[in-house]
């Protein structure tokens, strides 16, 4: 079971990543931007957390898989604490 929800998880991994390519090469389209970080996030939610196997060419792909979902979260919650923290080190003037 584990290879089948690496298997896909790869599948759709290769579909956003190339989504988020068509972005730069055909021009900006929000629905593709919004697919593509759906795919990635799903990703996420489809690798198997712990596999039986251990090995470390498995290792590398769920590095390689993790890797888009930890930027999103990492520049959503960047963006949460610019607008929580009022003395933050970026001052707005508006």
């Amino acid at each position: 079971m584990d290879l089948l929800r690496i298997l896909l998880s790869i599948c759709v991994f290769c579909i956003s990543a190339y989504l988020a390519v068509d972005l730069f090469v055909y021009g900006f389209s929000l629905p593709v931007l919004l697919f593509c970080i759906g795919g990635f996030v799903l990703v996420h939610f489809l690798r198997p957390k712990k596999s039986s196997v251990d090995d470390g060419f498995y290792e590398i792909v769920d590095l390689v898989l993790a890797l888009p979902y930890r930027t999103i979260a990492t520049i959503i919650r960047n963006i949460g604490r610019l607008f929580r923290d009022g003395d933050g080190g970026v001052d707005l003037d508006i």
